[in-house]
């Protein structure tokens, strides 16, 4: 679960202590509450551009589609087209395309 939360952002790592990135009190956690398992998977880099995509307005069936159009035409990966395309319609997904590096780099 650490592994994930840093992975999205929300914890850091200071020595042996994990640390929020954001302010506690701004939080309200019910009482008994559970997270879903799916909580648990992370995000891969192409989730994460399409996430950013539609709440940078895209719709999300046109940027599925367009990503893999340009993935056929580029021959790469989907999460190349995604930050490719990304790029080519303004949208700012550098967390994301560091992201999709790594995944590339873990795939080889």
């Amino acid at each position: 679960l650490l592994d994930v939360a840093g992975g999205e952002g929300l914890v850091r790592y200071d020595g042996n202590e994990v640390v929020p990135t954001f302010a506690l009190d701004e939080v309200h956690v019910p009482d008994g509450f559970e997270p879903e398992d799916s909580v648990l998977r992370e995000r891969s880099a192409f989730e994460r551009v399409l996430e950013t995509l539609t709440g940078a307005g895209h719709d999300k069936q046109e940027a599925v589609a367009s990503i893999n159009r340009l993935q056929g035409d580029l021959d790469v990966t989907v999460e190349a087209a995604a930050v490719v395309y990304a790029r080519s319609e303004g949208v700012d997904v550098d967390d994301a395309a560091a992201r999709a590096r790594q995944e590339i780099r873990a795939d080889d």
